[in-house]
């Protein structure tokens, strides 16, 4: 705004985004952060034009979306507490301790949910509702046992076996990836599509009920291996264990399309599923690791023309550490530090090309495929799994600023990653890269972090890099973050030159005019 001229320049632009899909999942499964958490990301998608929430509401240790026709869930299945019965909660998982009222217990409310669903709509956001089975299903699972005791005590045994989830004569023993031995839903019961349809059903009441269409439902379909093969209800009807699976998304499917809703799921159940699948109403989140042939995958489903949300655990989940540091949270399984800038520097339509330029987690280079199949990737996904994630600050710190990087590529396709092939030949990749990062971090310290924080928003905010050379302390400086160091007096000191010290030194960074700080590194 020229305010000598009273005008505004006049100009145009020309944007649209990269990506149609540009998400963020969210689990509040695991631990439950609380209505306020979900809508501080809300807000942030809006602000960074992310489109997609993806809200995954139940998992082994928790249902977090309360359903009338089925109180248990909610009543039993959202709660952890000291019940070897678990006829009252389940029992203590991921740290959570005895006691009902721990932090990550809760639910959201129906009308929680129809606030967030109308929060995120007037915002351009689609809510996705996650419920995940027939694997990571033990909550719901407890819940429904839980609901067949009860109503087998009162004789009513119709009503019991209404929304069983298991064969109670199934023998087989497995286990998931997360050490549960009980924690699959059997696809091969007619009580087991009852609930899904029944609840399937109370969740479009409710965006109804906002006005708000349901779209998208994503079924997980994730990490089922070893169930099934020792039950008699699959053996009378002559399904194969390896079949069960593909037939049980293909179901679901059909369900979903009565209610004119399309479904989503995980890869690896999907991919079981791609000769029985209506890919005009199905999706696929690729989480399979890139340093484990990720890129195949991506081809994979290109070829059954099968749309692919990208979503690999090398650079996508945001639960993974920030650093390879003990005093960092999160779990390490795909990645040992995924920090802001390796976010910034994914490639999705170059997949081949990170074989190049990154490690994988034990920091050891891997092999790539030479060409990817790209074309039927839709867009890209954030995922914050919540297994460390307790509150609403654990869930801030772990999603800001890497939401931000997520947008910048999801919306932006800089010219380096368009010619990166012929830039990456010529040696220049990587320089090119980092010109542009320099750029977004400017941006990123100067203006939108000290935004974050003035809205309360629990942003990490890097270490220093320091080093003592010679008795002298020296720091990088950062734009937008103010140096400091710990002196003999135990006073924070702004660094601002090299400086001698006697022994050890702390550093710290903060945002320039805020209090936000970096944890303490002692060199």
């Amino acid at each position: 705004f020229d305010a000598q001229q009273g005008r505004f320049p006049i100009t145009e632009i020309a944007d649209s985004p990269r990506f149609e899909f540009r998400g963020m999942h969210l689990d509040i499964a695991r631990h439950f952060p609380g209505k306020a958490a979900i809508e501080s990301v809300v807000r942030q998608m809006f602000t960074y034009k992310l489109n997609k929430l993806h809200l995954h509401l139940s998992d082994d240790e928790g249902w977090r979306l309360a359903i009338d026709a089925l109180p248990e869930l909610t009543k039993i299945g959202a709660f952890r507490c000291h019940d070897l019965s678990e006829t009252q909660c389940l029992l203590p998982q991921l740290g959570s301790g005895p006691f009902k009222s721990a932090t990550g217990n809760g639910f959201l409310t129906q009308q929680d949910y129809i606030e967030i669903l109308t929060m995120a709509h007037a915002r351009g956001i689609e809510v996705i509702p996650s419920l995940d089975m027939p694997g990571h299903a033990r909550a719901a699972i407890v819940a429904m046992n839980a609901r067949y005791k009860r109503l087998m005590a009162e004789g009513d045994l119709d009503a019991a076996n209404e929304f069983l989830l298991v064969d109670k004569e199934d023998k087989t023993q497995y286990e998931s990836v997360q050490f549960y031995s009980d924690n699959t839903i059997n696809p091969c019961l007619d009580s087991s599509y009852h609930f899904i349809e029944t609840v399937l059903t109370a969740v479009k009441s409710l965006h109804e009920k906002a006005n708000v269409p349901l779209t998208h439902f994503h079924v997980g379909a994730d990490e089922t291996a070893g169930a099934w093969v020792k039950s008699p209800v699959c053996a009378a009807k002559g399904q194969k264990a390896d079949e069960i699976l593909p037939a049980f998304v293909t179901e679901v499917q059909k369900i979903a399309q009565k209610h004119n809703i399309a479904i989503g799921g995980w890869s690896d159940g999907m991919e079981k599923a791609v000769n029985t699948l209506d890919n005009s109403s199905a999706y696929t989140n690729v989480w399979h690791l890139l340093a484990a042939g990720g890129e195949k995958t991506v081809s994979h489903f290109a070829k059954e023309n099968i749309p692919v949300v990208l979503s690999f655990p090398d650079v996508l989940y945001f639960d993974f550490p920030y650093q390879s540091n003990p005093y960092e949270p999160g779990y390490y399984w795909g990645s040992r530090a995924t920090d802001t800038e390796k976010v910034f520097s994914f490639m999705p339509e170059q997949l081949p090309l990170h074989a190049d330029v990154w490690t994988d987690r034990m920091g050891h280079s891997y092999s790539s495929s030479a060409e990817a199949d790209t074309s039927s990737v839709i867009g890209i996904q954030g995922q914050l799994w919540s297994e460390v994630t307790v509150n609403q600050d654990a869930v801030e710190y772990m999603v800001f600023p890497r939401l931000l990087a997520l947008a910048e590529r999801a919306w932006h396709y800089a010219p380096w990653q368009q010619n990166a092939k012929a830039i990456h030949k010529k040696g220049g990749l990587v320089n090119l890269q980092a010109s542009d990062w320099q750029a977004f971090e400017l941006a990123l310290f100067n203006r939108h972090a000290p935004a974050l924080v003035q809205q309360g928003v629990n942003v990490r905010v890097p270490t220093p890099a320091a080093v003592i050379n010679n008795g002298k302390l020296h720091i990088k400086p950062v734009s937008g973050l103010t140096m400091e160091y710990l002196t003999s007096d135990n006073k924070w000191e702004t660094f601002t030159a090299p400086v001698e010290v006697k022994g050890n030194a702390t550093v710290r960074a903060r945002i320039a005019g805020t209090q936000q700080m970096s944890r303490q590194v002692q060199l």
